[in-house]
Parts: structure tokens; C-alpha cells; sequence
């Protein structure tokens, strides 16, 4: 404790070896460039309030003693994290992707920048867009320890214009240098570039916020743009929706359409079941969008963060004319609110239901745009909506957490009838639901538990093997499948934390492949035993850039 102690004191005591960025409005304007990037964190899931790690670069060239830091933006992302600083004008490259800025105590770089990485060069006046750099921490067993992760990096040589100023979007103080934006890295692309990106996709982290695919299938969302889905006696595929982002949700619309939505306000949607896909973004700000629900034959609502301020969209997928329906404060209350809470969107029978930090839900009629707001028992921290039209919650009235339960979108509340261990359960029909009950002094009370009377009374299966995650339970739209997905990742492609069952819970399979890879670039070798592509030809152009908007 002592040693601690006296590390922090002398830590404040350390000079800095270069002062922070000016504004990037003021230097801009005084002879000075700066550079515009993302870095994608492949391996947490990063709640709000998460410190964003300063970034270090060093003049290209010189003993690196100069330093520059660079600070990061959460703004529009859940994960990703934006970063522009200004910088003299020069050629530069990164040093340390977790800086301090201190001489004494800091032996070296905390994450240090891999060696390919190429230079940028800086111009008076303009700003460089570097794209998104995605890091990946990936380790084969579950753990914290940071020997048993490697780190795996990928970027694009040369991000599109489009790209490069809707992400400067994040920085609404710099619109006036749109027109002054310069996209790439100096230098030619290195000859692994290409395929560090297809493995950085193949690599995605997560398999989130699972939704139905066909009858017997699920969807998943997941980092870099991917998406995933699984049928069982079938391959797990991957599919590129285009960009480089977290994919925050996923829909399948009716006739084998698909929806989804992304941070930095990336829409896409696919009319031939993920093949290819076309940007859905325009008419919406830059922003968080996520939570997709299907509402009509070709309609969805989604929601968007920006700010203090979640927002209510409604429109046709295939087109992306969309609509506001209504603006709702999203400032988490300090004293009520559990941390991490985020808002979710129900659709039932033509009426939407979004939580929201603390103490509210809004309800809104999808026919007449109408909302009100209504209270929960307690801080929320978790909701579903089942298909009967029961919303349940897991709130917090005071320390613990409790499950209740409102057939009337939320007018009235009344305890539910399973008790707090359990996690929110997943109903198929009006009777038959199921979900993870987990006892965290007791690993022999960890398992499942189901009923089959609408939730009255609930039967327990110990399962041993369902002890080491925290499972959130999934039907197929038939409901002859069952899954489980964790939301414990610690850094693993998640296939090992992913389960499914066609004996209605009795047994459980992982998924442990094949994969497959639709719609691969043709370099890779789209199907095999690992979800890490391998060339099979010799390595093409460099990846083409988001697609049109249309």
C-alpha cells in the first residue's frame, strides 16, 4: 500500500516532456495540422465513464524524446474511441497506445505501437485521417492475466474521403475544416496489410445481442463491422457489413432482408441475406445508433445517442428515409442509477417501450408518434419485453437488485415470482421460459432454471459446466432451439462461451465451428476449421473504401 502511495506521488511529481494539443480550432488556424483516427479496442466491453487512454506519437526520425499526447473521445461510440490532437506540421509516428506523459517512472511504452506501423505526415492548416486503427487482445483460456493475451493490430493504408468526414462528425467544432481533411498513411502499404485486416474481421470479439435468423437461427452482432449468425448442422458464418466499427444491432427483416445499426451512426442494410450491403445513414446525425426493432414488413426504429439526449427514429430499412419521433434525456443520476445501464427498445403490437438511466421508461404508439413517460420500481439495470406483452426488469428500489414484472408497459409494477439470482428470463410463448440463475458463493446452485407456467413456479438443472460465465438465455423464433451467449468475453473470440441446445435445455453444445465466410474477399479462404482466414492467392488491392450512400 505504501509503495503504491509513494508511486502516485511521485508520478505527480514527474515533468512532462511535451505540453498537451492546443484546441485543434485554435492551431489550425495558427499554422498547425492535426490527425483524426479511431482506435477499436477489440477485447472489453467499455461501460460510460470508462477512462479513455491518452495516446503518444514522436516526430518521425528523432530519439523520441519528444512527445506529443493525443486525448480520446467516447461521443457516438460505445467501444471505439475517436481521437484528434493537433501537431506541428511533419512526419510523425505512434509511440505508445496507453501514454503517460512522465519521464521517471515510465520505463517504457505500456502498449507500444507495433513495429509496421507506418508514419503519417501532418500539413499547416489540414487535418489527416488515419481511419480506425483495430487492436485485438486475444488469449485461448479464460483469464485477466495479461501474459496469456497477444495482441494483433490492423489499419487501412487509405480510409475514404466519406469515411474521413463523417467522423469528423465526433468534433462538430471543426465542421468548418471539412474541406480540409487528407486521408492515409505515408509510404506504400506493407505487404501483410490486407491480410492483418481479414483476420482483424475473422477475429471479431462477441457475439451480442442475439436476434432471430430464419426459423431455427440467431443473429449476432460484433466488432469491425462484422456480424455473425448460426443455425445448428450448420456452419458459424461471418459477414462484412463494410465498415470497421462495432455493429450495435442486427434485424432480419421479413423475406431474408437485413438491418443494422453501428456506432459513429453507421447504418447498413443488405436486400440479398448479407452478400452485400448499402450504407442507410443519411438523415440521421452523428451519434450511437443501436437497439433496432422490426415494426412493419420493411419498417424499423432505432434508437440514437448523442449527448445527454437519446432520440427515436422510425423508417423504412430499404430506403433510410427516416423519421424522429421523439427526444428523451439521457443523464444518469448519480444517486438512482446503476453504472453501465444503457437504453433498450421493445416493440410489441405497434407500441415501442425504451428504458432509460434510473428511474424511467417512455411509451411511445408507434401509429401516432405519441409518448409519455412512466416510472420503474427502481434504478434499472437490465429489461425484456416478452411476446405476451409482459415487460420484465431487473431494478434496484435500494442496494440489491430485484426482478418485477407490468403487464401494461410499465403502469403498474408487481414482484416477479423467480428470485434475484436469477437473470432476467427468455420467454418463447406465454408459459414457457427459461434463463441462468447463477449463486455466487455456491457454484453447485449455478444453473438453469425453466417454467413452463408463465413464470408461477420455476424447475432447477445444476449445470457444472455453466459456472465459469454469465449466460443471457435465447429461443430460435420456433422455439425449438435454446442458447446461451455470455457477456463475459475476457478477451476470447467467444466461440468457447457460446451454447445452444435441440433438446429443449437437457443438453448443451458449443460452438465449435466449421466457419464459414460468404462474402470474403477472394484473397481468403472463406471456409475451415478456424475463424482466421489464410491467403489462398496472392494478395490483392488494398480493401475498398465504405460503400456510396444511396
Amino acid at each position: 500500500m505504501l509503495r503504491a502511495l509513494l508511486a502516485a506521488i511521485l508520478l505527480c511529481l514527474c515533468t512532462p516532456l511535451a505540453a498537451k494539443s492546443p484546441p485543434v480550432n485554435e492551431a489550425l488556424g495558427s499554422g498547425q495540422g492535426a490527425v483524426l483516427f479511431q482506435l477499436s479496442n477489440d477485447f472489453p466491453m467499455v461501460f460510460p465513464g470508462t477512462l479513455i487512454p491518452q495516446i503518444s506519437v514522436t516526430p518521425a526520425g528523432s530519439d523520441g524524446k519528444t512527445l506529443y499526447f493525443l486525448d480520446g473521445n467516447g461521443a457516438g461510440f460505445r467501444t471505439t474511441r475517436s481521437y484528434l490532437g493537433a501537431l506541428p506540421p511533419g512526419r510523425y509516428r505512434f509511440v505508445d497506445f496507453q501514454a503517460v506523459d512522465c519521464k521517471v517512472l515510465c520505463t517504457g511504452p505500456a502498449l507500444p505501437a507495433p513495429g509496421d506501423m507506418p508514419e503519417f505526415e501532418i500539413s499547416a492548416g489540414r487535418i489527416r485521417y488515419l481511419g480506425t486503427i483495430a487492436l485485438a487482445m486475444v488469449s485461448t483460456s479464460v483469464t485477466t492475466d495479461p501474459a496469456a493475451f497477444r495482441n494483433y493490430w490492423s489499419w487501412t493504408h487509405t480510409p475514404g474521403a466519406a469515411e474521413a468526414k463523417q467522423m469528423l462528425g465526433a468534433y462538430p467544432d471543426t465542421s468548418a475544416f471539412s474541406a480540409s481533411l487528407d486521408s492515409g498513411w505515408a509510404g506504400n502499404e506493407g505487404p501483410t496489410a490486407e491480410m492483418n485486416r481479414i483476420q482483424m474481421k475473422a477475429r471479431s470479439y462477441g457475439m451480442q445481442g442475439v436476434t432471430d435468423y430464419g426459423e431455427d437461427g440467431f443473429y449476432f452482432s460484433s466488432h469491425n463491422g462484422m456480424i455473425k449468425r448460426y443455425k445448428p448442422d450448420g456452419a458459424l458464418e461471418f459477414l462484412d457489413t463494410g465498415h470497421d466499427l462495432m455493429v450495435t444491432s442486427v434485424r432480419e427483416l421479413p423475406g431474408g432482408a437485413v438491418f443494422t445499426t453501428g456506432e459513429a451512426g453507421i447504418m447498413r442494410h443488405s436486400a440479398d441475406g448479407g452478400m452485400t450491403w448499402t450504407d442507410r445513414s443519411d438523415g440521421v446525425p452523428f451519434g450511437l445508433t443501436a437497439n433496432a426493432v422490426v415494426v412493419g414488413d420493411d419498417e424499423v426504429a432505432f434508437t440514437l445517442q448523442k449527448n445527454e439526449t437519446v432520440s427515436l427514429y422510425l423508417g423504412k430499412a430499404s430506403r433510410g428515409a427516416w423519421r424522429k419521433l421523439a427526444d428523451f434525456p439521457l443523464v444518469f443520476a448519480t444517486w438512482t442509477g446503476l453504472p453501465g445501464a444503457q437504453p433498450e427498445l421493445f416493440h410489441h403490437n405497434g407500441t415501442l417501450v425504451l428504458t432509460l438511466p434510473s428511474r424511467k421508461i417512455a411509451v411511445i404508439d408507434v401509429a401516432t408518434g405519441t409518448s409519455s413517460l412512466r416510472d420503474l420500481p427502481g434504478s434499472i439495470a437490465t429489461a425484456k419485453l416478452s411476446g405476451d406483452g409482459v415487460l420484465r426488469c431487473a431494478c434496484a428500489k435500494s442496494i440489491a437488485t430485484s426482478p418485477y414484472e407490468s403487464r401494461d408497459y410499465g403502469q403498474t409494477w408487481t414482484p416477479a415470482a423467480f428470485n434475484r439470482f436469477l437473470g432476467l428470463p427468455e420467454f418463447h410463448d406465454a408459459q414457457n421460459g427459461f434463463s441462468y440463475q447463477s449463486a455466487p458463493f455456491s457454484a453447485k446452485k449455478s444453473g438453469l432454471s425453466f417454467t413452463r407456467d408463465g413464470g408461477k413456479t420455476w424447475d432447477f438443472t445444476h449445470h457444472p459446466d455453466l459456472s465459469r460465465s454469465w449466460w443471457q438465455p435465447a429461443y430460435s423464433r420456433n422455439g425449438k432451439i435454446l442458447m446461451l451467449y455470455s457477456i463475459s468475453f475476457f478477451g476470447q473470440t467467444a466461440l468457447q462461451v457460446v451454447r445452444t441446445s435441440v433438446d429443449g435445455g437437457k443438453t448443451w453444445q458449443a460452438l465449435d465451428g466449421p466457419f464459414r465466410w460468404p462474402n470474403a474477399p477472394a484473397s481468403v479462404q472463406p471456409t475451415g476449421l478456424s475463424p482466421v482466414p489464410t491467403p489462398v492467392a496472392p494478395i490483392g488491392p488494398p480493401a475498398p473504401p465504405l460503400p456510396p450512400k444511396s
